[in-house]
């Protein structure tokens, strides 16, 4: 059995024929249980990469496995649920759902994937409660905030309700895309900290992209872009 939750051979991806190459990755391996940090500049391609390690596209060529999936086998209602099951994202402007409450967002991704509904209430009973222990766990003041709508929360905040909604239900993988990008330095080495504890009791697998170099200290691995990809970087 494979130890890898991430395998790319030979993968290139171009967004039309006429394009140039915005990928092309000759090998990927991360190991189950690692802390990746992937590095590079803006327009190097590293959310074009996490948007093929998700499913959110396929490459033109190689192969791409996740969680020992093929993810050029599946179509794209199965690359969705595959997502959804087991693939939590951070996107870099959190994407939050306005209209919803603070636990309400937290528990969004257990409405698209029976298997994360299933392990959130196996851990804490009910959704709402599970919910409420993740928000703990990053440190947030659910009593005070449970009111107050999303849009009004500050950055820092709103960043560890993104982070807790991609842990619940424990998914395998999960994939922070510049989430410190608007923080400052003190803020993000404590979201950073926070964040690594709930992976490892999570035992999920980290990937966390970022063009900042001073972020990598406490991941297991920094692993430069630009040294995987042999696609010439066009601006």
């Amino acid at each position: 059995m494979s130890t890898a939750i991430i395998q790319l051979s030979d993968v290139q991806f171009r967004w039309r024929k006429q394009d140039p190459l915005v990928l092309d990755i000759p090998e990927l391996k991360v190991e189950v249980g690692k802390r990746i940090f992937i590095k590079g500049p803006s327009g190097s391609g590293k959310t074009t990469l996490l948007n093929l390690l998700g499913g959110v596209s396929i490459p033109e060529a190689g192969t791409l496995s996740v969680m020992g999936m093929d993810m050029t086998t599946l179509n794209p209602a199965r690359r969705d649920a595959f997502r959804a099951d087991h693939v939590g994202f951070i996107f870099q402007m959190f994407n939050l759902v306005p209209y919803l409450s603070l636990v309400d967002n937290v528990v969004l991704p257990c409405h698209f994937s029976a298997r994360r509904r299933r392990k959130a209430l196996d851990r804490s009973g009910n959704l709402e409660a599970e919910a409420r222990r993740l928000l703990k766990h990053m440190e947030l003041d659910v009593t005070s905030l449970a009111s107050r709508p999303v849009s009004l929360l500050s950055i820092g905040q709103q960043q560890r309700v993104a982070a807790a909604r991609s842990l619940i239900g424990a998914p395998a993988l999960i994939i922070a895309d510049e989430p410190t990008s608007s923080l400052d330095s003190d803020v993000q080495r404590s979201f950073l900290d926070i964040l690594f504890r709930e992976v490892g009791e999570a035992g999920a697998s980290l990937l966390f992209v970022s063009h900042d170099s001073s972020m990598e200290a406490g991941f297991d691995q920094t692993i430069e872009l630009a040294t995987i990809n042999q696609a010439t970087p066009h601006k």
